[in-house]
């Protein structure tokens, strides 16, 4: 069910005062239960272990990051003063950005014979 149907507020009519995020009965959520939704949707997903705030502040810096939001935006966003701390959280995560990355570090992979498996 959406959001508008669960408080019988319309997306347009939505204040800053409202509340951000409702449950199932349209009821405000509380920091546990909306932990325990990300949680659950993270095992949904494929997940390994449960999903903390370490782990969900990494893949928000990660993801945006690779989507070319800017370090000092992304900074600011996770309230680090130094940027070094920042950069510590976004890491390679993309399969063809390691491999890109990896290919650059030891490019004498590119100029050898692929093996054949048997």
């Amino acid at each position: 069910m959406s959001r508008p149907k669960l408080t019988g507020i319309a997306a347009e009519q939505v204040r800053p005062g409202d509340v951000l995020i409702v449950g199932k009965l349209g009821k405000p959520m509380s920091p546990n239960g909306i932990y325990q939704a990300i949680d659950r949707a993270y095992q949904r997903g494929g997940g390994d272990g449960p999903m903390g705030l370490h782990r969900l502040r990494h893949l928000f810096a990660s993801h945006s990051q690779e989507q070319g939001a800017d370090a000092r935006a992304s900074q600011d966003i996770l309230g680090h003063e130094d940027g070094e701390t920042t950069r510590g959280y976004a890491g390679v995560t993309s399969l063809q950005r390691k491999r890109a990355v990896h290919a650059t570090i030891t490019p004498i992979r590119a100029y050898l014979p692929k093996r054949r498996r048997r």
